[in-house]
């Protein structure tokens, strides 16, 4: 019996016109291993949430056909038992992390499976220490890294050993060893016998471990091969292509925001608290998440934030932002602390889009999401206003201005949210991962509109990256945190030939030589 199949299977979102799926037939068989490609927006997660029956069971949507998960109607299994059927690892983590400590998360998926606590548990071991994160059994979900959780995520959908695994972009939040450690998991995972269908643009991280590829496009399955025959089939991926006007090539202008001697160290948890005392030793503390870190943005630049995960990035970006207030030093705007501003202030000062772009969108439309700014200061005329319009035909959303933001793909909603903060008239833009989500075009596509919407009105931007090779690419400076310090800040040739702690010049070579360098 297969372990999956679609018959006929089409979907269209109610806030729709056209199908997001179109009439997806197709089969997985135990122990198949399918890699699901596709451009952004072609129709990977909703095929994947349809294999378990979220879609249509709790969306608004019309389904035609059927999805057959273990030979029974994916839409009418109960969670509980389809969870035993399939482990999901979706694209955002934090979509699926329930309980406050790693070990209880990672035997979730055991638990489910029938077996009691203590087997559970044991098994939720095994699956922590598989994806690399022994020793993080008492930690908080909510305080790992976007890596560190997209890790735990596999562990407890493994944990319950169940016949098919599907996976959404599982490794977009994962530095170069992190990505590799997810992939030799999941080979492992495979090796036991389990199937599974994993969608991802980065296709060369996971090709030496499938056996199959479906080509998706607007909903449609273009091609169902064996791997090799489909390494003929598949179109060359675009090169990572740095914009016009190579980004190194500028005189940066004058400091637009800085960090002063710069340390962070997250508040003791209430569990820490009842294990050390209220009042732990300072050996008791955890380390800081940034520490004694100085550094000025300046005007024109494009700046790339790398580091392996759990390195400091989000909390560097929220730092800047004026979201944190540091445990020491000094987070400066035009010679003021940016953390004694009020929330109006500091939004005028930088423009902050999460590594979850779903965060910034509240609007009924993406027109009016990418406005929301302007429409706070100034009222509804404002969704008018030409920077809006500037910012949708640079991020290519012009087509999709009516269409209500959520319905879109993960990909589209990113480059939203990064339109509203170009758009925004902040002098700094601050993005966690802006390539999530999207195909090597539309990466590019976005960080090049980025980098020319804020560059026009002198301002800068600094995105944290997983994606050296957009890193290479795109950015006129790089800095490189490890362990909260700041280990590097300077040109990318220099760093990509340097290397830097867990990052070394192997992991580029393709995107050097396109630099040039």
């Amino acid at each position: 019996m297969a372990v999956l199949e679609f018959q006929g299977f089409s979907y269209t979102f109610a806030s729709r016109r056209e199908p997001s799926l179109a009439k997806v037939s197709a089969r997985v068989e135990p122990g198949e291993r399918v890699l699901l490609a596709g451009a952004t927006g072609s129709g990977k997660t909703t095929l994947l949430r349809a294999a378990v029956g979220l879609i249509p069971r709790d969306s608004l949507g019309r389904a035609e056909g059927v999805a057959l998960l273990s030979g029974d109607n994916a839409a009418a299994l109960a969670p509980a038992r389809a969870a035993r059927r399939a482990g999901f690892v979706f694209q955002d983590p934090d979509a699926q992390l329930l309980l406050d400590r790693a070990i209880d998360e990672a035997a979730l998926g055991a638990r489910l499976a029938g077996l009691d606590a203590e087997k559970a548990r044991a098994r939720g071991r095994e699956a922590l220490a598989a994806v690399g994160l022994d020793g993080f059994e008492e930690r908080d979900p909510a305080r790992l890294s976007g890596g560190e959780k997209q890790r735990l995520a596999l562990a407890a959908a493994t944990s319950g050993r169940p016949p098919l695994l599907l996976l959404d972009e599982p490794t977009s939040r994962l530095d170069p060893a992190g990505a590799a450690a997810f992939v030799l998991a999941l080979d492992r995972a495979a090796a036991g016998g389990t199937a599974f269908i994993v969608a991802e643009h980065r296709v060369e991280r996971l090709w030496p471990i499938v056996t199959r590829v479906i080509l998706l496009d607007r909903g449609r399955v273009i091609f169902d091969l064996p791997r090799d025959a489909a390494a003929r089939a598949l179109p060359p991926a675009p090169p990572a292509a740095p914009p016009p006007g190579r980004p190194g090539n500028h005189t940066p202008g004058p400091p637009l925001l800085a960090l002063d001697n710069v340390t962070y160290r997250y508040p003791v948890t209430p569990a820490a608290a009842a294990t050390t005392g209220s009042r732990p030793p300072a050996s008791a503390l955890p380390r800081p998440a940034v520490d004694g870190v100085s550094l000025s943005l300046r005007g024109g630049e494009m700046v790339a934030l790398v580091g392996l995960n759990g390195s400091g990035k989000s909390t560097f970006l929220h730092l800047l932002a004026g979201f944190l207030r540091p445990t020491a030093g000094r987070v400066l705007a035009a010679g003021r602390e940016v953390t004694t501003a009020g929330l109006g202030r500091r939004g005028a000062l930088a423009a902050l889009t999460p590594e979850d772009p779903d965060l910034m969108l509240l609007e009924s439309t993406v027109r009016r999401d990418v406005a929301y700014t302007l429409l706070q200061r100034r009222g509804p005329r404002a969704q008018r206003d030409p920077a809006v319009d500037r910012a949708l035909a640079a991020f290519h959303l012009a087509a999709l201005e009516a269409e209500p933001p959520l319905a879109l793909s993960r990909g589209e909603r990113q480059r939203v949210a990064l339109a509203g903060a170009a758009a925004s008239g902040a002098p700094v833009v601050l993005v966690d991962e802006p390539t999530t989500g999207q195909d090597r075009a539309h990466a590019a596509l976005a960080l090049t509109a980025l980098r020319e919407c804020v560059a026009a009105r002198g301002g800068a931007a600094l995105f944290s990256t997983h994606d050296l090779e957009a890193a290479a690419a795109h950015a006129s400076r790089v800095i490189c945190l490890a362990g909260g310090r700041m280990v590097f800040d300077g040109p990318p040739e220099e760093f990509f030939a340097r290397g830097a702690p867990g990052i070394g010049p192997d992991h580029l070579p393709a995107a050097l030589r396109r630099r040039g360098a």
